[in-house]
């Protein structure tokens, strides 16, 4: 049960990390905020 938490918190932190570089790749390319990560 344990290892199952753990690797659906896996899952849920990959998928944040990915939005997040995505979102600095695509806010620095556009030189604006297109995809929000939080106040500045």
């Amino acid at each position: 049960m344990t290892t199952q938490i753990g690797g659906w918190f896996g899952i849920a932190t990959g998928l944040v990390a990915w939005y997040a570089s995505a979102a600095a790749v695509i806010n620095a390319t556009h030189r604006r905020a297109l995809l929000p990560t939080g106040p500045r």
